[in-house]
């Protein structure tokens, strides 16, 4: 669904882009709409460079915090940085539709109101599509080795007894006692 929602935006928004291009032209006149759409592009030109920076610095920190073993959350503020590098690309694109989302989401409150938006609807996504994954329950660990690990080594193994939580299909039976099992030569 979420899928081909971005696909309708994405075909229908350089329609809508224009579409509001013209009407601004007319009502306001060409040349302050040009003028709006270049500032707009040197303004996105700005936030993502500052964007990007303070991003090259979270991804160098990610990085190191991994290759020393450590597995922590994103670091703190890293989505709001991701929403002020998304306004950038919308201010950065031209038209004045995507320039007024993009400075729009430079106000932080909105910024604020968009994560804890992101925060509610992730889980019933992943809870409609599943995880990729089955369910899995740890009933015991037999042991962890501890190591010293360096840069790209994978995580060591722990040992232990995993049981699938999910309920395990009913083996093919007759459908009515006195019939044979479906599939079996016997069956009609």
């Amino acid at each position: 669904m979420r899928g081909r929602l971005l696909l309708v935006l994405l075909l229908t928004s350089p329609v809508v882009e224009l579409a509001v291009i013209i009407q601004a032209g007319r009502r306001f006149g060409v040349l302050p709409v040009i003028l709006a759409i270049v500032a707009s592009t040197v303004l996105g030109l700005a936030v993502l460079r500052r964007a990007g920076r303070r991003a090259l610095s979270d991804l160098t920190a990610a990085r190191d915090q991994w290759a020393s073993g450590l597995r922590t959350p994103p670091l703190p503020g890293a989505g709001d940085r991701a929403l002020v590098g998304l306004a950038g690309v919308l201010l950065l694109l031209p038209g004045l539709v995507g320039s007024l989302v993009g400075l729009v989401l430079l106000i932080p409150p909105v910024r604020t109101m968009v994560r804890a938006l992101a925060r509610r609807s992730g889980p019933r996504a992943v809870q409609r599509r599943g995880a990729g994954s089955p369910t899995v329950r740890v009933i015991s660990v037999d042991s962890v080795e501890p190591t010293d690990r360096g840069p790209g080594t994978p995580p060591p193994a722990i040992e232990g007894t995993v049981i699938d939580s999910r309920p395990e299909p009913a083996p093919p039976g007759p459908a009515h006692p006195g019939e044979p099992p479906a599939g079996s030569a016997d069956a009609p």
